[in-house]
C-alpha cells in the first residue's frame, strides 16, 4: 500500500473550527496516513519577533500567551480525558 503524507500549516492552523476541518479531511481516508503539522497560525512570527525584541524586553509575555494558547487546545481536545493533566503539565514544562 502506498503511503500518503499529508502536511498542515500554519494558515490553516487558525482555531478549533479549522483544526476540525482538518479532522475531516483525515477522516476521508480509507488507509492510515502521516500527518505533519505545523507550527498555528502566526506562532513562528511571533517567536521570531520576541528574539528580536528580547535585547529589550522579556519573552516572559509571548510564553504566557503559547502556554495559554495551546493550553485551550489541548483542554477543548482532551475535554474529560484522564490525561489532561499529564499533558497540561509537559506542555507548562516545556514552555517553562
Amino acid at each position: 500500500m502506498k503511503l500518503k503524507v499529508l502536511k498542515f500549516g500554519g494558515s490553516v492552523l487558525t482555531n478549533v473550527d479549522s483544526i476540525h476541518q482538518i479532522i475531516s479531511v483525515v477522516k476521508q481516508y480509507s488507509h492510515p496516513v502521516i500527518i505533519i503539522v505545523s507550527a498555528l497560525s502566526g506562532i513562528t512570527d511571533r517567536l521570531e519577533n520576541a528574539l528580536n525584541d528580547l535585547k529589550e524586553s522579556s519573552i516572559s509575555p509571548l510564553i504566557e500567551d503559547l502556554e495559554q494558547l495551546h493550553g485551550d487546545l489541548l483542554r477543548y481536545f482532551q475535554n474529560g480525558q484522564p490525561n489532561t493533566h499529564i499533558l497540561k503539565k509537559e506542555l507548562s514544562a516545556r514552555l517553562s
